[in-house]
């Protein structure tokens, strides 16, 4: 029983998802044979008859999929409607454009298949359609935008196959590859993956849930962008209060091993998230950023700095290169000051290939193409489907520290690089080097890449042996550290009780008079005092005629002491004095009097 064949699905405005099962029509045979060129048959439109409507918008659809597009754009202009695809990264006219009369038949058509409002033509509204192409069924994802010329809509192509995405096969640096699976090997904590939109950042999740074999699955997303088996998915609508974050509290009671969440959007669902990981769970999910650090110091806005420390295992952060056309590349000479500048060796200049793309002008593509000389595979843009470049950053112990402290962003910085992680640029050059992408293409990603390199040298990746014993020193350290608060907390407890203990004792040797005894140079009897110390310094100090050694050492030294004059300053005691001192308050001050009397001897910093 297929979930979506309900036809009399109602629509929803204000961008509700309305779900549409259709076949596709059998497209005519002029189209699927390439017996006249298709502009001739799309212009052909009957001012009363919708049939030859229905026919084009399907053409639309199928060649979407043939041209394995990722999106199909809809234009309106100002006499004309543009059709455009988005295919591996690189945008290209499907056909050429429209006339002006087809645009408001072919938008209509389109919102009636996903059950929309054609009415509503001032605001946005998107809607779903899975249609069943080949046997194989398709998920297209429709968006309606407002525009000047009239209705601007974007389909969104989205495949639905069996199968999950091969990490092995997605990912070809065997470095990063073991990070990941290191990652989701472990039985709980956060997995988050980064980047900005159109990254394939939703490929990377499905592959590593690709990887969890013999484990309950269960997926949360806005909207579910095709069905995966063995997996429990649910989709959120904030219409009806089904949030994220209610989403992931029904998940507790379900026995989940692994919980998917398509993205972080707000500090309800990132604490969602970091309770579900709490409670034993591994959270993979997704947060739209430029960076590792950018995502710490977002989420550190949003939950607390400790709890998202103790519970953030690692951060996968991704972008996508175009691939160099492999049949029509050209080999490309790099200048010596460009390698110098990209840090690459003479040795690794000619170990290596480096190409350009054989990128065509519209007018060459179009002489190409009617000389039959058109590459088949790229279609004269010069570049052929996309790659992907990592860096995976492994939470260590060391780290969790730093955004536990709230660390800013550059210490964070040179935290990571220092424990050497593969940088996204050096993944990048190690792409150009090998021959899937081009120089030019690398720019294009990374613009400020030069100015990169010059500011962060490259780390050198750490022997295994060399990360195990700096593992086990940052255990240590953490041993320390615990043992170091306790034993402030125990001497914080103690000086509380000793002050308290010695509160009710006569003030005999409080401060104030201590200091009109060196002053009056008076004797102080220690037979009295009690001191619990076995070190030699307090031996020393019981003894009467070691005491006035010390208290002359302690004595300002000076010629001759001349008697103080009865309205003497501070800041006259202070330069006789010569030495740090710090303010006591005096008991006159309940008399509405406000004296200072300073002791002459150096302040201590608290050591705590």
């Amino acid at each position: 029983m297929n979930p979506y064949s309900d036809k009399n699905s109602q629509a929803e405005v204000d961008a509700t998802v309305v779900d549409v099962t259709e076949i596709f029509e059998e497209a005519p045979s002029q189209f699927n044979h390439g017996h006249r060129p298709i502009e001739e048959n799309l212009n052909r439109f009957p001012d009363q008859d919708e049939a030859p409507i229905i026919g084009l918008v399907n053409k639309i659809l199928i060649m979407g999929m043939r041209e394995k597009a990722s999106e199909i754009h809809l234009e309106p202009e100002d006499n004309k409607l543009t059709v455009r695809i988005r295919q591996g990264g690189n945008w290209r006219s499907l056909f050429d454009p429209l006339p002006k009369k087809s645009i408001t038949p072919i938008i209509n058509r389109l919102k009636a298949m996903v059950g929309l409002d054609i009415s509503q033509t001032k605001i946005p509204q998107k809607g779903r359609l899975r249609k069943s192409y080949n046997g194989n069924p398709v998920y297209f994802f429709i968006h309606t935008l407002p525009s000047f010329y009239g209705e601007k809509i974007v389909v969104r192509i989205v495949e639905s196959s069996s199968e999950l995405p091969d990490l092995d096969t997605l990912i070809s640096d065997k470095t990063t590859q073991n990070a990941i699976k290191a990652l989701n090997n472990r039985k709980s904590g956060l997995i988050l993956v980064t980047g900005p939109a159109y990254s394939g950042i939703s490929t990377t999740l499905e592959a590593c849930l690709a990887q969890q074999k013999e484990r309950n699955l269960a997926s949360i997303e806005d909207p579910i962008r095709r069905t995966l088996p063995r997996m429990t998915q649910m989709e959120v609508d904030l219409d009806r209060g089904f949030t994220y974050a209610k989403a992931l509290e029904s998940l507790s009671c379900q026995d989940v091993d692994v919980i998917l969440v398509d993205q972080i959007e707000d500090r309800e669902a990132a604490q969602a998230v970091l309770d579900s990981v709490n409670q034993g769970h591994l959270v993979l999910t997704s947060l739209y950023g430029k960076d590792g650090v950018s995502a710490i110091a977002q989420l550190s806005e949003w939950v607390k700095p400790s709890s998202l420390a103790e519970n953030l295992s690692g951060i996968i952060n991704q972008r996508l290169l175009r691939r160099v056309c492999p049949t029509c590349r050209l080999v490309h000479q790099p200048e010596k000051e460009e390698l110098q500048q990209l840090q690459l060796s003479a040795r690794q200049h000619q170990s290596s290939n480096f190409y350009r793309a054989n990128t065509l002008s519209q007018e060459l593509i179009q002489q190409y193409r009617q000389k039959g000389r058109l590459c088949r595979q790229c279609n004269g843009a010069g570049y052929h489907g996309e790659v992907g470049v990592y860096e995976v950053l492994t939470i260590s112990l060391g780290l969790r520290s730093l955004i536990a402290q709230g660390a800013e962003p550059e210490r964070l910085r040179e935290a990571i690089l220092a424990q050497g992680m593969k940088t996204l640029i050096n993944d990048s050059l190690d792409q150009v080097l090998a021959g899937e992408t081009t120089l030019e293409e690398f720019f294009r990603v990374f613009p400020d890449a030069l100015f990169s390199l010059n500011q962060v040298q490259p780390v050198a990746t750490l022997s295994p042996d060399f990360q195990k014993r700096l593992t086990d020193l940052e255990k240590s350290l953490a041993d320390v550290n615990k043992a170091f608060t306790e034993f402030k907390k125990l001497m914080t407890a103690t000086t509380s009780d000793l002050n308290e203990e010695f509160a009710d004792e006569s003030d005999e040797f409080s401060p104030q008079n201590l200091l009109l005894m060196v002053d009056n140079d008076a004797e102080i009897d220690l037979s009295e005092v009690t001191l619990i110390s076995d070190t030699q310094l307090y031996e020393e100090f019981a003894n009467p005629e070691k005491w006035g050694a010390f208290k002359k050492e302690v004595t300002p030294r000076s010629p001759s002491v001349t008697p103080k004059p009865a309205n003497s300053t501070v800041a006259d005691l202070k330069s006789e004095l010569a030495i740090d001192e710090f303010l006591l308050p005096d008991d006159n001050e309940q008399e509405g009097k406000e004296e200072t009397v300073i002791a002459p001897f150096k302040s201590i910093v608290d050591p705590w």
